[in-house]
């Protein structure tokens, strides 16, 4: 349908231009072949006239005996010729008459004789007096008189000077083959623009699919495959950047902080669902996110921050105006930043950080606590080694009893720097490699280690654990679990106690232990926090037995950098019991 409608405008374009163009040429022609005929017919009929003059002229009695031409006339090719001569006067001197008498104004005479007058030869188409039909009259001048020379206005002659049907023809058929022409050179064109027209009708009906056309090779074949590459491009580019905004809106939906964004106005665009939990919790406001959240008072210098920081449009800043702060709400910590767009727009970031401001505060009071566990051994050793200074004449066996106790103190400081060391490499959860551990062995070394020990305080160890019992772990950690644990039993549980190591149950992936001791126990108000960093029951106590404070802490993160868990509670039966898993 469409290719009709394009050749069919295709073809009327070219008919009218056609025409416009050859009419006026055609035109040209077919009046210059009818004067090219009508020419021809009076020079024929001028030679006869010429000739009945050279005759007159060439004859004995000149112009006073007509009778002659009769002879004339005879020879003549034409029998209805219609032969005349006319003096100036109007009179026939021979032939056929009309009684052509010349009047004054010269009304009267035919128009030919009158014409010949004039310009010298004429000619007319009428019917001569007293006859029937058409004549054509050709009459030419001579000086003193008119030869007139007319053949019937036949069908013959009018065809002579008629213009040929051939030349009509041959337009038409030259209008035809050019077209013909015409058509096979655009037909490629043809098909190119019905193929364009498929294509945005294709586009239109359905315009987020990608398009797959053919086009014939020519310009605009390459036309159209170009807006299809370009097209395709688009719907390519649309569709990646539709599932980016997806991605995006995804990882912005599961962020761990709240996030909400808005418009130059400050109006709420979008923003996830952590942002509202988060409005909640920080503002104690439950329907905080259906106000002007803007309005509240923990955005005062959010609102402060963008008023003053407006980004002039068309420029381009190196950074985006940034700012943060932090607010605290019953004992939790929160992160406020705000970020502004070059459109003014901007975001706003919520990001609850208790556990980061919980552990700064914890490494504050851990830096207190090691400064305060470190200044103890110092002072000791420092007072030591002055009094050995400053005290010349002191006897050797005082000089070695100081020199013994700083020695000791020393070994202390060397003892919590190592502790110290390496609860940092636990909780910086740095790599752990790990093998299969047999915890007999590992008991059995722990043995040996306080064997003095167990010998001095009369203290007995009881080990119920298979030998097939493997865990999966860091060979030197497993180990600071049982050795700090056996330390601390060792110091605080008393003499004569007995500890008792088992496996409680197994499951898939961990063996459960227990460890304990019938000593003296650990008082209900002190079993929940003794994991905690140099946490001393009687700290004056604690410092006498040589400990750190930081054993058990090390042993609850060594447990849980392994995957496993660790409690405390008191032994049925007196004393203090560690249950905690290892993996297999």
């Amino acid at each position: 349908m469409g290719r009709s409608k394009f050749k069919n405008n295709l073809f009327v374009f070219y008919t009218v231009l056609f025409l416009i163009l050859s009419f006026p040429a055609f035109y040209y022609l077919y009046k210059q072949d009818k004067n090219r005929r009508t020419k021809l017919l009076n020079e024929n009929l001028g030679e006869i006239a010429r000739l009945v003059e050279n005759y007159l002229a060439a004859t004995d009695t000149g112009y006073e005996d007509f009778e002659a031409l009769d002879f004339l006339k005879g020879i003549l090719p034409r029998e209805d010729l219609l032969l005349s001569v006319i003096d100036t006067s109007g009179d026939v001197l021979y032939g056929y008459s009309e009684e052509e008498t010349i009047s004054a104004d010269n009304r009267d005479r035919p128009a030919e004789i009158g014409e010949s007058l004039l310009n010298g030869t004429a000619t007319s188409i009428r019917t001569p007096n007293g006859m029937d039909g058409l004549y054509y009259f050709f009459a030419e001048n001579f000086g003193d008189h008119i030869v007139r020379v007319a053949v019937p206005y036949s069908s013959d002659i009018v065809e002579f000077l008629k213009s040929r049907h051939t030349m009509f023809l041959t337009i038409i058929i030259i209008f035809m083959v050019v077209w013909y022409i015409m058509s096979m050179l655009t037909k490629n064109f043809t098909n190119s623009i019905t193929r364009l027209k498929e294509l945005t009708n294709s586009i239109r009906k359905n315009p987020s699919a990608l398009v797959r056309s053919s086009f014939p090779e020519d310009e605009i074949g390459e036309i159209g495959r170009e807006i299809i590459d370009i097209y395709n491009d688009l719907m390519l580019t649309k569709e990646a950047l539709a599932m980016e905004r997806k991605k995006l809106l995804d990882h912005i939906s599961a962020l761990n902080e709240g996030v909400m964004f808005f418009s130059s106005d400050k109006k709420m665009l979008f923003g996830n669902d952590r942002f509202t939990t988060l409005m909640s919790i920080m503002t104690d406001d439950k329907e905080s996110f259906s106000s002007n959240i803007l309005a509240r008072p923990e955005f005062a210098d959010v609102v402060e921050f963008i008023d003053n920081n407006r980004i002039e449009a068309g420029s381009k800043p190196s950074e985006l105006p940034r700012m943060e702060y932090q607010l605290k709400n019953k004992g939790r910590f929160f992160e406020v930043q705000c970020v502004i767009f070059p459109d003014n727009s901007f975001e706003i970031i919520l990001s609850d950080i208790t556990k980061i401001g919980k552990n700064k505060l914890i490494k504050q009071q851990m830096t207190s606590n090691i400064s305060h566990e470190l200044n103890t051994p110092v002072a000791s050793i420092k007072g030591y080694l002055e009094t050995i200074l400053h005290t010349p004449n002191i006897p050797v066996e005082k000089r070695e009893y100081f020199v013994m106790k700083a020695i000791a103190q020393t070994d202390k400081l060397k003892d919590l720097i190592a502790d110290i060391s390496a609860l940092n490499k636990i909780e910086e959860k740095e790599s752990i490699v790990k093998e299969k551990v047999v915890i007999n062995d590992i008991i059995r070394e722990v043995r040996e280690n306080f064997e003095a020990s167990f010998k001095q305080k009369n203290i007995g160890l009881h080990v119920d654990i298979k030998n097939d019992v493997v865990v999966f772990g860091n060979r030197g950690m497993i180990i600071s679990i049982f050795q700090n644990l056996t330390e601390n039993a060792i110091k605080y549980a008393g003499d004569g106690t007995t500890i008792a190591i088992s496996v409680t149950h197994d499951d898939k992936k961990f063996y459960h232990f227990s460890f304990s001791d019938n000593g003296v126990g650990i008082p209900d108000e002190h079993l929940g926090r003794i994991f905690e960093r140099f946490y001393r029951i009687d700290a004056g106590r604690s410092r006498k037995t040589g400990g750190t404070g930081l054993g058990l802490a090390i042993v609850k993160n060594t447990v849980q950098a392994h995957g496993g868990k660790i409690v405390v509670r008191d032994r049925i039966g007196g004393g203090a019991e560690f249950l905690f898993s290892l993996p297999k």
